[in-house]
């Protein structure tokens, strides 16, 4: 076993689901869109968003987004000083069911433990290829096998897992698949959208995608703010279900 890495062989079991506190938070242009058309990157959040999107990555102390948003961002997953005072590093939790993010990927370089989920079936060549990186790299990395159907996680059992691991608050940042999985499951405590003020137009992503449903999703807005930068904050809850 190489130092600083876990790997987890067996699927962890569900008896009771106990979840950590869920936070999904996405940036959208005004008409909700979270890049350009052709999928290129877009900067949307501007100084006010960025530095809240970091207070919260530093409270909840934990991270999730898809494969996706690594293969199209790289970005480090982390808090900046920029924004938060004396910083922490932070879980990073990655959910990458083929195993197609670059052993090479920012988040990997950057302070802090990284957990992966991964699929049952991914090639081993990459998983020994983590190891190397991690072992170069003197890392914390945490590999975690679970069945997926189509490539997707049980995101119950992905929460339960967390929840196990010690992570009691967790800050969902997409992407739009993530987002939707989360929402469609019910696991989530707490929706922020901050749509900055600017318009794309085209057919880019959305806020959320996955396969969608026929049955709309009932949400409840608790607030709404209209921010320094022109942009607007939404804050929304699950509505709960009453006996």
């Amino acid at each position: 076993m190489i130092k600083g890495l876990k790997v987890n062989t067996s699927v962890f079991p569900i008896v009771l689901m106990i979840r950590p506190y869920v936070h999904l938070n996405c940036a959208s242009t005004a008409d909700g869109k979270l890049s350009f058309a052709d999928g290129t990157r877009l900067r949307i959040s501007g100084e006010w968003d960025m530095r809240r999107v970091h207070t919260l990555r530093q409270r909840y102390g934990a991270i999730l987004v898809g494969a996706g948003t690594i293969i199209k961002d790289d970005p480090k997953l982390t808090v900046k000083g920029d924004y938060v005072h004396d910083p922490n590093p932070i879980t990073k939790v990655i959910l990458d069911g083929a195993g197609i993010v670059s052993p090479s990927s920012r988040f990997f370089r950057t302070p802090g433990p990284s957990v992966i989920f991964i699929g049952g079936e991914v090639d081993h060549m990459w998983t020994e290829e983590v190891l190397r990186m991690n072992e170069e790299m003197e890392g914390d990395i945490t590999i975690i096998p679970f069945h997926t159907k189509d490539g997707i996680f049980p995101l119950n059992e992905v929460v339960s897992k967390l929840h196990h691991m010690g992570v009691d608050r967790l800050l969902v940042e997409g992407g739009p698949t993530t987002l939707w999985g989360f929402l469609n499951k019910g696991l989530w405590d707490r929706f922020t959208v901050y749509f900055g003020p600017m318009l794309v137009g085209g057919r880019g992503p959305g806020i959320t995608g996955g396969m969608g449903t026929f049955d709309p999703l009932a949400i409840k807005l608790e607030n709404i703010m209209k921010t320094e930068d022109g942009g607007v904050l939404l804050d929304y809850l699950p509505m709960r279900i009453r006996p």
